[in-house]
């Protein structure tokens, strides 16, 4: 029977995989016969195998071992210690990311550290000749992270390749909007109450692709890449970063079922095209009627997956699926907005103003906030039992709307002033610290010390061209 041939390869391919890459022990014999018998290939599962336990060895290293891999790197940063490894492993950073942030953070650079860095970023991405010693060097001073000058190198790398390549379809043609919904609909299964993991390979997307186009000849991946990043870079890279918290964890369910049909991408267009015209490259997260969309099509292609058995998950996970669209939800109060907005406040005077972007708000973050809103509010004769999911998702939604009606639009205007700062430390400008670390970065309404952002620190030292 054609399941007894798919348990055996199942169990021979397993046994390979052990032998030939190592154990993930999060995947056993039932795990590859499950990816079998939904069509996955030998190839794309070895493929698969192969990043999940790179992840996972990435995360199961204690911090002694990490930083003492890093130490082997050209320079030295002896100010970088086990209690910072330990907290950028807590917070999902691979230890290739960990690489660039060690080099990255040093107080006094010298001609070695962006020389370093470049080779690094050549060891994981290949060269790319638009990125200089002087543009990371900038990047030093300028206090970039390891995540964001990853993403910045990707970028440029992608573009150098998208230059080399053909002209590309009209911006909507089909086989862009299949790109779009491909990563929209894998992200969003991955957000569904029970936080399954996806296959996402590269490989395997691109033989999706080439599929659903009868493109026998297909595409290449250096240029499937450069579309991608064209089309769907902020949700590949969010998928990226929560396929690795989840293989982290591990013990998390499989969504296999991720095959796009026509059916599906013509009701996709039906709402895209109502939603933003014909925008390329969106955050599908941040457009309501798209994601509702995507969560609906993710659910309905995996009816069979277990509930959540933890509610309160990351705050970076979507909870729209997790309760029905009629459950009405106890809108946040003035008292609680006001609370969230001192917590911002508190932040950007320690932190500064410059450094306010939404993927700094991890979980333990918002857990901070939400205890410090319910203690603010109770000072006040109000109770507030805010989840650190809910804290987030109001900081989230006003990064994706520009609308001085909506509620939050002073943490939007936040947003808003803190990008123009960062282009003004970029060119090298002054920025005092009174403008970079304010007592009061939001005004909020009856507090003394809110003047959105005119008041300064106690100290008046300048701190321009950081």
């Amino acid at each position: 029977m054609a399941s007894d041939v798919q348990h055996q390869r199942a169990r021979l391919l397993h046994a390979h995989l052990k032998v030939a890459a190592g154990d993930y022990p999060h995947w056993n014999e039932s795990d590859i016969y499950d990816m079998i018998k939904e069509g996955v290939s030998d190839e794309h599962i070895e493929a698969e195998w192969n990043y999940a336990l790179s992840v996972y060895q990435d995360f199961k290293g204690e911090a002694a071992e990490v930083l003492s891999r890093l130490r082997r790197l050209s320079v030295d940063r002896f100010h970088i210690g086990e209690n910072l490894i330990a907290i950028w492993m807590k917070e999902g950073v691979p230890e290739r990311t960990m690489a660039l942030q060690y080099l990255l953070t040093t107080l006094a650079p010298t001609a070695e550290d962006p020389k370093a860095c470049l080779a690094e970023l050549e060891v994981q991405m290949g060269p790319c000749p638009s990125t200089t010693e002087e543009y990371i060097l900038s990047c030093i001073h300028k206090g970039t992270s390891g995540v964001e000058l990853t993403g910045e190198y990707a970028r440029r790398v992608y573009e150098a390749q998208l230059a080399e390549q053909a002209d590309f379809a009209d911006p909507m043609s089909d086989e862009d909007l299949w790109l779009e919904l491909h990563f929209g609909l894998l992200y969003a299964t991955t957000n569904l109450p029970s936080a399954p993991i996806v296959l996402r390979h590269p490989q395997r997307s691109l033989d999706q692709y080439n599929m659903y186009f009868h493109d026998r000849s297909g595409i290449d991946m250096s240029l499937f890449n450069a579309k991608t990043n064209r089309l769907a870079v902020k949700t590949a890279m969010n998928l990226h970063w929560r396929v690795n918290l989840l293989i982290k964890e591990g013990d998390h369910p499989k969504a296999l079922r991720t095959t796009i049909t026509a059916e599906h991408l013509e009701a996709y267009r039906k709402i895209r095209d109502k939603v933003i015209d014909d925008g390329i490259n969106l955050y599908v997260e941040s457009h309501g009627a798209l994601w509702q969309f995507l969560l609906n099509l993710a659910a309905e292609l995996h009816p069979d997956l277990p509930s959540s058995q933890d509610p309160e998950r990351d705050p970076t996970q979507s909870t729209d699926v997790v309760k029905p669209a009629t459950v009405s939800r106890p809108r946040w109060t003035d008292v609680e907005r006001h609370a969230l907005w001192r917590c911002i406040n508190r932040w950007c005077n320690k932190n500064g103003v410059d450094q306010f972007e939404l993927h700094k708000f991890k979980k333990a973050k918002c857990t901070e906030f939400a205890e410090e809103i319910k203690a603010d509010c109770a000072e006040k004769g109000e109770v507030s039992n805010r989840s650190p999911t809910s804290v987030y998702n109001q900081i989230k939604d006003a990064h994706r709307k520009d609308d001085p009606t909506v509620p939050n639009w002073r943490i939007t205007d936040l947003f808003n002033r803190a990008e123009e700062m960062r282009a003004i430390i970029a060119r090298g400008d002054h920025v005092s610290k009174e403008e970079r670390r304010p007592k009061a970065a939001i005004k909020v309404p009856g507090d003394d010390e809110s003047d959105d952002g005119l008041e300064g620190s106690e100290t008046n030292e300048d701190e321009g061209g950081l």
